[in-house]
């Protein structure tokens, strides 16, 4: 039973890979981070993430992403760097 769930969550939230793996790049570059912090907005920043995650061949949704904000917000997953979570909490 906790396997079928396990599998169930996994295939139900495909994103997650995706979103850690730009967070691992985003990290590491210093002109993402300094675009990143030019937005004004929780819609700009969800659409800023988004695009610069697609330059790198790295899709997810503005639904994926605001499901990581809002989770990353309470503490229940940690998908994105620690720097972009100063940046979440300003704009969300």
């Amino acid at each position: 039973m906790i396997n079928a769930a396990l599998e169930r969550d996994t295939n139900n939230r495909m994103f997650e890979k995706e979103v850690r793996k730009f967070g691992e790049i985003i990290k590491g570059n210093a002109d993402l981070l300094a675009k990143l912090e030019t937005t004004s907005d929780a819609s700009n920043f969800i659409s800023t993430y988004i695009a610069m995650a697609a330059q790198e061949g790295i899709h997810f949704t503005a639904a994926d992403m605001k499901i990581v904000v809002q989770e990353q917000k309470t503490g229940q997953d940690w998908l994105i760097p620690k720097v972009v979570l100063m940046m979440v909490r300003e704009r969300f």
